[in-house]
């Protein structure tokens, strides 16, 4: 990922041009925002996988990913429909302050491609919330790595033949999807059979439980799209596609303040392996060494960004940006405090705990649109 965003930003920022690439940023910000209308049943998936491992109960696991998964196809197919209905009804140019004719072109089948990469993409990220669920997250991290590196030669090939915007879209895109879904061959069909879909398998009583349990974390994710995916839809609705071009660049450089948060992400469905055998000891241990060295690492990296931001921007993708000191101060500040809220997340996610999680969710989440 961290690769992905060294070498894209610069080479579509200079393929496309401030405000073409303002757009797509806009655009891959308003697909980003979409993300919790998965209903919070992959987040809630992995936390009921977690436990039935726990358990070492395989039917429990069959039922819930089947149910997870025929829902999310219905959940997608309710959306695309809403979306194609919707879409015809407002003016993109107008919306994202668009002033170029190339732009105003090219907005709505980007908006398509996006909108169709999202859909496909509801299903199949269960299979990150399977890998997740059983602590196999180095394996998708090296599945993952391959995507990455399939969708960043996309991304070369499109530059190349210098294709329009929507084209780099689905160049991009596309082979990470297809990364996806020979991972899910290779884990469905080889790895965990008992766990491949099955209409038979598919139980109303999973499918409410996953659903009264994604509740939470649907909220959850609606208040993280409040308080940080809508920003660019924002600044581009009030100060243009450039002006999304500077804070994306900032926002994809201070990425590397969350290193921490990639490091201790597999401790969510340990925690939850945990709360199950009742093992507190390893609990308090195992969150005070999380908190500590995120909080040396997020304010470690935090400060070298602030400090030397601008001149990292000025060499990795020109000297047409130039970010203000208040707005490298602003994301030091929130590489800090949002990695020590990382660490201390993960086990606040079990059920029982997370409805205190989403009470902090809510006052930073309107913090952050104040």
């Amino acid at each position: 990922h961290a690769l992905t965003l060294l070498l894209s930003v610069p080479l579509t920022l200079r393929y496309l041009g401030v405000e073409r690439y303002g757009l797509w940023v806009s655009l891959t910000s308003l697909i980003a925002s979409l993300h919790f209308l998965d209903l919070g049943i992959g987040n809630g998936l992995v936390t009921s996988l977690a436990e039935a491992h726990g358990r070492e109960d395989r039917e429990e696991a069959a039922r819930l990913v089947s149910s997870a998964f025929f829902l999310m196809v219905v959940v997608a197919a309710v959306l695309g429909g809403g979306g194609w209905a919707a879409a015809g009804w407002i003016s993109w140019p107008e919306l994202f302050q668009i002033r170029t004719a190339r732009a105003m072109a090219e907005v709505a089948p980007t908006l398509a491609a996006c909108l169709f990469f999202f859909l496909l993409s509801l299903p199949l990220n269960l299979i990150e919330r399977i890998r997740v669920g059983y602590q196999e997250g180095g394996r998708y991290s090296l599945w993952q790595m391959a995507g990455t590196l399939a969708g960043l030669g996309g991304l070369g090939g499109a530059i190349y033949y210098r294709v329009s915007l929507p084209w780099l879209v689905v160049a991009m895109l596309s082979p990470p999807a297809i990364v996806t879904l020979a991972q899910g061959a290779d884990l469905l069909l080889r790895q965990r059979r008992w766990l491949l879909p099955s209409w038979q398998r598919v139980d109303r009583g999973v499918t409410r439980r996953l659903i009264r349990l994604g509740g939470i974390y649907f909220l959850l994710q609606l208040l993280t799209v409040l308080g940080s995916t809508v920003d660019p839809l924002i600044i581009a609705h009030f100060h243009g596609p450039e002006a999304v071009a500077a804070y994306s660049v900032v926002q994809r450089l201070f990425v590397f303040g969350f290193l921490s948060q990639y490091l201790l992400a597999p401790l969510w469905p340990a925690y939850g392996e945990a709360f199950a055998r009742q093992d507190w000891g390893w609990v308090r241990q195992t969150l005070t060494r999380s908190i500590q060295g995120s909080l040396i690492l997020g304010t470690l990296s935090g400060i070298v960004l602030w400090v030397g931001g601008e001149t990292l921007v000025r060499w990795w993708v020109g000297a047409d940006l130039s970010p203000s000191p208040f707005l490298l101060g602003g994301f030091a500040a929130y590489s800090i405090s949002g990695a020590v809220g990382g660490a201390l997340s993960l086990p606040l996610n079990q059920p029982g705990l997370n409805r205190g999680l989403l009470l902090i969710f809510l006052v930073a989440s309107i913090g952050s649109m104040g």
